[in-house]
């Protein structure tokens, strides 16, 4: 499992200007170590976390709290975006391997992802979470400037990427070595040459973005009504 923890996490500020957003409390731990604690739950132990801002702290959090996982750190040198880390790890990744960002927690099976993917075959696998989004507006259809119709607070069904994906190996020939790259480009570049290969794992269970103030929130109230963690 990669887990991409090197940005700055500026949605949260003004908590990341002192912390960085991986360390970010969620109960009684930190966001990361609640997302290592679902995989490991699901039979994941082996993470290599990609660092770059105010890594010294996330490194010295984990040298000083003892856990039974596989750890490793990648360090950037520079901020590759949300894909670009991943090209630090060409040489290392033999197999079939997850990706997931350091603020997003499902509630879900980790393995059923890993499973649907390996059977479709795919090269990378986008685990895409059902949401139902109300416009709280009136929507206007219109033509040449006339009034087509309007439709009133309208609800749309959408697939949202939850930032966790599968990847084959090969998918990191599409990154430039120490390449700024965001993950939609990624996507974009892979679809382009494999669109058969590139799938959407349509995931209907809870899904936390954390690395927003509503739904850290929500966490938060979801923790405390469930009396679990998340």
């Amino acid at each position: 499992v990669i887990i991409m923890a090197g940005g700055k996490g500026t949605r949260l500020d003004p908590f990341t200007k002192i912390l960085p957003k991986p360390l970010i409390p969620l109960g009684n731990k930190p966001i990361i170590e609640h997302i290592m604690d679902r995989f490991y739950k699901d039979g994941f132990n082996n993470f290599i976390i990609v660092l770059n801002y105010k890594k010294e702290m996330i490194k010295m959090y984990f040298s000083e709290n003892v856990s039974s996982y596989n750890l490793e750190f990648v360090e950037e040198s520079d901020y590759l975006g949300t894909a670009g880390g991943l090209s630090l790890l060409k040489n290392r990744l033999k197999d079939t391997f997850i990706v997931t960002n350091c603020d997003t927690i499902l509630e879900g099976d980790y393995r059923n992802f890993f499973e649907w993917h390996n059977n479709r075959k795919n090269i990378m696998s986008i685990v895409g979470s059902h949401r139902e989004v109300t416009v709280p507006y009136g929507v206007l259809s219109m033509k040449n400037g006339s009034l087509v119709e309007i439709n009133e607070k309208p609800m749309f069904d959408l697939f949202i990427n939850t930032g966790t994906y599968v990847f084959e190996p090969e998918a990191l020939n599409f990154i430039h070595e120490n390449e700024r790259l965001d993950m939609d480009k990624l996507i974009g570049r892979i679809k382009s040459a494999h669109e058969d290969r590139i799938g959407v794992y349509p995931y209907w269970g809870k899904w936390f973005d954390i690395g927003q103030w509503d739904e850290y929130r929500k966490s938060l109230k979801h923790m405390g009504e469930s009396g679990e963690d998340v």
